[in-house]
């Protein structure tokens, strides 16, 4: 009998495989489809089609490597509506926080040859979990503005969260790491799992600290 952990890597796999099908000529379309769904949001469009997500005060968003659902486009459009951007940024054991940027080129490459922002110690503005800010200071070894992403002040905030596979309820398959789940199982601003149609399953193969997302944003595919 397989265990959960098997389960999952075997899910992973799948949905890296569907995932690694898309062309570039449709990862484009898809694009276009969430930079129109996220143009609505900025405009306060209200609708069925925009999830009803008023305009956030806040974007955390991931920036989208190897076929993920697009978000590029968003996190430039956020820019151009002046909601401040916050991408991720990771560090051993499980640390995650979310650095402010104001434009893409500002990214570096991480070891894992994804982009990530840069933290400029006393200049930059990191959110994360606020048991976290020794640990992140310790590593950039010097102080920087580090502040509360539970804090009232970003209630209204939004965060697009990736995944391999998501259950129709919400509950999400992501890498292994356990990044997002330590951010969305406590999140008080408003989650949102951003999937292709074919991500989304009936159910998934779930743990105990898997997390649930608030809303999903299906980009459809057929």
């Amino acid at each position: 009998m397989s265990t959960i952990v098997e389960d999952k890597k075997i899910l992973r796999g799948q949905m890296k495989t569907l995932r690694a099908g898309i062309s570039e000529a449709d990862h484009v379309k898809y694009r276009l489809q969430v930079l129109d769904w996220f143009r609505k949001i900025c405009d306060n469009i209200d609708g069925d089609d925009t999830n009803r997500i008023q305009k956030p005060t806040a974007l955390f968003s991931y920036i989208d490597i190897e076929r993920e659902a697009p978000t590029r486009g968003t996190i430039e459009i956020a820019l151009r509506k002046g909601v401040p951007v916050f991408l991720p940024k990771t560090f051993p054991n499980g640390v995650m926080v979310f650095v402010e940027v104001s434009d893409l080129s500002e990214l570096t490459e991480s070891k894992y040859h994804i982009p990530e922002p840069r933290i400029i110690p006393e200049k930059t503005l990191v959110l994360g979990r606020p048991e976290w800010e020794e640990i992140i200071c310790g590593y950039v070894k010097a102080k920087i503005d580090y502040r509360d992403i539970f804090a009232e002040e970003y209630k209204d905030a939004l965060m697009l969260v990736p995944g391999l596979a998501f259950s129709e309820e919400g509950y999400r398959l992501g890498y292994g790491g356990g990044f997002y789940d330590r951010y969305v199982s406590d999140a008080p601003f408003t989650t949102v799992a951003m999937a292709y149609d074919f991500q989304i399953l009936p159910d998934i193969p779930r743990e105990d600290h898997d997390a649930k997302c608030d809303k999903m944003y299906i980009i459809k595919t057929l």
